[in-house]
């Protein structure tokens, strides 16, 4: 872990480097006044689902290995037709 000491500006803002631009950062305010940042990724809320079930991510990913190895299940087009 490394501490580095940083001043903020007359608004209150402070620079992290440019290692950390273009980032995207949860804030954590605790109530001593602590502020601790989080690096973090934005899932739009309409795929958030398969993040939080367990059983459908497994299976995607199952997929995508499957999809890696070549490994592909033989199906009847006509099982699928109205």
């Amino acid at each position: 872990m490394e501490i580095l000491t940083k001043v903020a500006d007359k608004k209150g803002r402070i620079t992290l480097g440019s290692k950390y631009a273009k980032k995207t950062f949860l804030i954590e305010k605790k109530e001593d006044g602590t502020v601790i940042l989080k690096p973090a990724e934005v899932v739009p809320i309409d795929e958030a689902w398969l993040w939080k079930n367990k059983v459908a991510f497994n299976k995607v990913i199952e997929g995508i290995e499957d999809a890696q190895m070549n490994k592909f299940a033989e199906v009847d087009i006509k099982d699928y037709e109205d």
